[in-house]
């Protein structure tokens, strides 16, 4: 028992002994800067108006403006949507307005933000004499147009004045 207690004492004494051979451990300065204490180092000088020509910290550095998210652009139209659209147009100058009005929901379940749909069942319910639907139509045609949105606009003119 006492060989492994003097092992004990023998290894600790090493262990110890390694610790204090290393190199003395020395405490940095460190400078205060309007209540941020930071080690001085290689920092560049910078001659900003936020530092006030002070060695920059990771509080000084100027907070970028949040991205607004721009409007995205107008889809490129799909040919086969584009189809549809002409087609569903294409039976509104006919005045078949139930087919332009079947036409122009195939053309919404392939697309359900395109407001050329939402304008010609808008148009074709007004022909029909349903105004309430063809007023959310209106309103869900101007929610999605993005660029050329003069026919929406009278269709939602014409609507408010019934």
């Amino acid at each position: 028992m006492s060989n492994c207690v003097l092992c004990f004492v023998l290894v600790s004494v090493v262990l110890l002994s390694a610790c204090q051979s290393s190199a003395p451990v020395t405490q940095v300065p460190v400078e205060e800067r309007g209540g941020i204490t930071q080690p001085p180092g290689p920092y560049p000088e910078s001659s900003t108006p936020e530092t006030g020509g002070q060695y920059p910290g990771p509080y000084d550095r100027p907070v970028p403006e949040p991205v607004r998210p721009e409007e995205p652009p107008a889809p490129s139209m799909d040919p086969a949507i584009e189809a549809i659209a002409a087609d569903a147009e294409a039976y509104m100058a006919q005045q078949q307005w139930k087919k332009s009005i079947e036409t122009a929901e195939h053309g919404l379940r392939l697309d359900r933000r395109n407001a050329r749909f939402y304008q010609i069942l808008g148009e074709s319910y007004r022909q029909l004499g349903d105004i309430p639907q063809a007023q959310r139509f209106a309103r869900q045609a101007q929610r999605y147009c993005r660029t050329d949105c003069r026919g929406t606009q009278r269709l939602v003119e014409s609507l408010n004045m019934q």
